[in-house]
């Protein structure tokens, strides 16, 4: 049984763990997305994540195998992107922080957390989810390519964790 639901308010020390964990979990991946403990994804953007309905969870069986959070927010450097679609700030989701727990790693649950993320814009009434992804995270570009995103950029960002670096710009239109 699965499900992809809001993070509940009692679960923001849960929720931090399991990023903790995955970061910890993702030390040695060629790939490792680059987040550190306390810089990203902050505590504070957690519990407000939380606070704000925006953090979900996706549990198979009981267990947590994935977590992200979906917003209108974006980093600076969104605003001069050539996206596909045109749409104001609140009919556009961004995806952040998406990820999995290394034990669920391999399974499918990231492309099915994709599946629902299409699923709750869509019933939101949003037009299009847009994301990015560093240059070097061959997988995760795979994943939202294989997903139907279309790569629209390929920019310098800023962001506490990795400095100023490049990355993908990614847009699904719904």
């Amino acid at each position: 049984m699965t499900a992809f639901r809001k993070a509940l308010p009692a679960e923001c020390d849960a929720v931090i763990a399991f990023y903790h964990t995955l970061i910890a979990d993702m030390a040695d991946s060629p790939y490792h997305p680059e987040w550190k403990i306390g810089i990203y994804p902050e505590t504070e953007f957690i519990y407000a994540s939380v606070e704000n309905g925006e953090l979900y969870i996706y549990e198979t069986d009981g267990y947590w195998a994935g977590v992200c959070v979906l917003n209108h927010t974006a980093c600076e450097g969104y605003d001069t992107a050539p996206w596909r679609i045109p749409a104001r700030t609140e009919e556009i989701t961004v995806v952040h922080a998406l990820g999995v727990a290394k034990a669920f790693q391999g399974r499918g649950v990231a492309q099915a957390m994709v599946r629902e993320i299409f699923r709750v814009c869509r019933e939101n009434g949003q037009k299009t989810v847009r994301l990015d992804v560093l240059k070097k995270n061959l997988p995760a570009k795979h994943l939202y390519e294989k997903a139907g995103f279309y790569q629209v950029a390929e920019t310098r960002l800023y962001y506490e964790d990795t400095g100023w670096t490049d990355f993908y710009l990614y847009e699904y239109p719904l």
